[in-house]
């Protein structure tokens, strides 16, 4: 038979939020979206309509999406959901 698996109770240390938080924004920059090419987003940025994220956490900023971002305020109607509302400035992992 199989011995029987103790579940861990003790913990010898946790982090309080705001310590975890300070440590995920001392990993984040907010730079010129136009200096973005290539670096990693740190944020989700939804254009509304469609409200499907065109760029997500983690993925690699790319020259079409920094173009489609610059194009985005010909359109009157239309909104976006990012940290900086403008799209002048992006979070990026450092």
């Amino acid at each position: 038979s199989l011995p029987l698996l103790e579940i861990p109770t003790h913990i010898p240390r946790t982090l309080e939020l705001k310590e975890v938080t300070h440590l995920l924004q001392s990993q984040i920059e907010t730079i010129p979206l136009k200096e973005a090419l290539g670096r990693i987003s740190a944020e989700n940025i939804t254009p509304y309509p469609p409200g499907i994220p065109i760029t997500i956490q983690g993925e690699e900023i790319t020259a079409k999406a920094i173009t489609f971002y610059e194009n985005l305020h010909h359109y009157p109607n239309s909104h976006i959901f990012a940290h900086d509302l403008t799209l002048k400035t992006i979070r990026v992992v450092k």
